[in-house]
């Protein structure tokens, strides 16, 4: 998962860094990441992988855009559907960039329970 996760945040900065024409973050944010009806195939890990790349995808374009609490949104979104120490990271990291500094640290405190090994 974090070397996906490392591989397309690299495509992202690297096509950020590059002259293009932007798209528009609602563009991307009002997508639905399935298309489908069952239950069953939405909630595979498969299908939950695959959301939480879209919303850690999200995350990141938005948190470049500079709209931050649609990033923290995503962030959290993404660690909900997988539950990595790393996604976690970035949603407690934008809570805090937003000002919410207790709560990011009562979030870090339970982080580091979850995921002692960990250090993100």
């Amino acid at each position: 998962m974090l070397a996906r996760l490392a591989l397309t945040f690299g495509a992202l900065s690297i096509a950020c860094q590059t002259p293009q024409v932007k798209m528009p973050l609602s563009m991307i944010v009002d997508q639905p990441v399935v298309e489908t009806t069952d239950a069953e195939q939405f909630w595979s890990p498969n299908q939950r992988q695959i959301g939480a790349i879209y919303h850690y995808l999200v995350g990141e374009y938005s948190g470049l855009a500079g709209e931050l609490r649609t990033s923290h949104e995503a962030f959290a979104k993404a660690y909900s559907l997988d539950p990595d120490p790393f996604l976690g990271g970035k949603s407690v990291l934008t809570m805090a960039e937003l000002g919410n500094l207790e709560r990011a640290l009562a979030e870090s405190k339970k982080m580091v329970l979850l995921h002692p090994k960990d250090a993100y």
